[in-house]
């Protein structure tokens, strides 16, 4: 199977994204058309998620990453873009 089909109803949930840069700014805009909330984990945000955080569309958390950060969402996403050993984490 090369692509994993999902479908989840996202009205009142809570969508955590790693990830303040393109890859984070891709995820929050496939997630914005949905009804989740969107929390945005990252210690800067390029200037399309700062207009998303400053419009109130997205919640921007800045601090140090805890276990707290998945309380209560129902789908976590990572989209840093790093690299590590030639695989994108």
């Amino acid at each position: 199977m090369k692509t994993f089909p999902m479908f989840l109803t996202m009205a009142g949930r809570r969508v955590v994204i790693f990830g303040g840069g393109e890859q984070g700014a891709q995820k929050v805009r496939l997630f914005a058309r949905t009804e989740a909330r969107i929390d945005v984990y990252a210690p800067d945000l390029c200037d399309e998620l700062a207009e998303q955080a400053a419009a109130g569309r997205i919640t921007h958390h800045a601090g140090q990453i805890t276990s707290a950060a998945f309380d209560g969402a129902a789908l976590v996403v990572i989209g840093t873009g790093c690299c590590m050993n030639d695989r994108v984490l």
